[in-house]
């Protein structure tokens, strides 16, 4: 079954991919994205001691003073991917069209910084700063526009030959920097209209209009198991296309800490939990990290490609505990066509099931007093907050993901495997 699901799939999605990859804007946006896996991969280890979910341990880093310390390395690499990656993917597009990556790289970050906004009300006061949301989550989507629109922009300049002519003599290291000053002045010139041109709208600046637009789909999604599963599914989308699923969940967050309130209240009281499905549904639709990816972490670490396997193995361990960057930007999965309906639909498929069990056993129960770190496993988690039954459901979650995942990382392995073969 799997083997003609698979050759089914291929003959839809390979040609696609074959005429996606000669595209320069998803190549420079792919070979940008695993450029920046050195940051991710280099601090997992790092993100998951400083969150395991062992109370002794946490107690232990913060007596010693190095929880602090943990925490600024993950507040500088993990959580400022956004200027990662519009370095990389500028560079790589440059190097696409034979120009200058370092120079399009460095007035790409620039033009990121400078549409940022500069201050931030503290009280009645304002202080220069950065936001550092700006610099990661809500910054990553306006940082891959910014890093395909400036080089997209520098490379049209350049052929119409808006350039500084220096004479041959010239040093190479001068030349290279003195010649694109013209069209550095123009791509300044427009991007300081645009930053003006915001302050005009309600949004103020992009970093605003983005998260604003992206968060209006899901204000009107209630607290019903259905509106759930859509807003982690359109989360899935979006982080597809590279905007972070925190623009979107963070919208959801009041729905779903009033529910656990409600939850915590009710069972304070010896009442029914009101919204048990509800959270039993959202283990079952997130878990180890959006899109879902444990399961093709795991089919990874057995490729046969040399590529995957290195990513899948190098991101199982901090997959298992909820960190999925690794494997995301690896493969890499954002704007990668062969993993578009698995990825997408990792959270409906399994929610669907997980509602259909319900249903059939009854209402499965938890204790929503318990609270554990983030990077607790969700399916250690689960069987602590919710005994047999919820980490039994969470476990075939995780299996169907597992499932859904595996034609369509057959192809990839065999598209991946084949390039390896023909560049020996």
């Amino acid at each position: 079954m799997f083997s003609l699901l698979q050759e089914k799939m291929e003959s839809i999605i390979g040609p696609l991919a074959e005429k996606l990859s000669k595209n320069k804007t998803l190549n420079a946006l792919q070979a940008g994205m695993m450029l920046s896996m050195p940051v991710s991969l280099g601090v997992s280890m790092i993100a998951v001691l400083t969150n395991f979910p062992v109370k002794p341990w946490l107690e232990f880093l913060s007596n010693i003073g190095l929880s602090s310390v943990l925490n600024e390395v993950l507040a500088a690499s993990l959580n400022m991917l956004a200027i990662y990656i519009v370095v990389t993917i500028a560079y790589k597009y440059a190097q696409a069209e034979n120009e200058n990556g370092i120079v399009v790289a460095t007035l790409t970050l620039a033009v990121f910084l400078v549409l940022m906004p500069q201050t931030i009300a503290v009280g009645e006061e304002s202080i220069s700063a950065l936001k550092s949301s700006n610099l990661g989550s809500d910054g990553i989507f306006v940082a891959m526009i910014i890093s395909i629109v400036v080089p997209k922009l520098y490379v049209f300049l350049s052929k119409k030959n808006i350039k500084l002519k220096l004479p041959e003599s010239v040093p190479t290291m001068v030349s290279d920097s003195l010649s694109p000053v013209f069209v550095s002045m123009i791509l300044f010139i427009l991007v300081t209209a645009i930053k003006y041109l915001f302050t005009f709208t309600s949004y103020n600046n992009i970093f605003t209009f983005v998260s604003t637009v992206v968060a209006q789909p899901i204000m009107s999604f209630g607290s019903s198991p259905w509106a759930l599963i859509g807003v982690y599914t359109f989360a899935n989308f979006m982080w597809f296309f590279g905007i972070h699923p925190s623009a979107v969940t963070s919208v959801y967050r009041p729905v779903t800490s009033a529910a656990m309130l409600a939850c915590i209240g009710a069972f304070a009281a010896g009442e029914p939990l009101p919204y048990a499905t509800f959270f039993v549904i959202f283990w079952s639709i997130f878990n180890s990290g959006t899109g879902n990816t444990l399961g093709l972490a795991l089919l990874a670490s057995f490729a046969k490609s040399k590529h995957l396997r290195s990513v899948g193995r190098l991101s199982l361990i901090p997959n298992i505990f909820n960190i999925n960057e690794p494997i995301v930007f690896g493969f890499p999965i954002i704007m990668n066509p062969i993993f578009f309906f698995p990825f997408v639909f990792s959270s409906l498929i399994p929610g669907v099931i997980s509602m259909g069990i319900i249903k059939v056993i009854g209402t499965v129960t938890f204790n929503p007093t318990i609270s554990l770190p983030w990077a607790t496993p969700t399916i250690i988690a689960s069987f602590i907050k919710g005994g047999l039954a919820l980490g039994i459901i969470v476990v075939i979650a995780t299996l169907v993901n597992t499932l859904l995942y595996y034609p369509f990382f057959k192809i990839a392995d065999k598209r991946a495997y084949q390039e390896e073969l023909n560049n020996q």
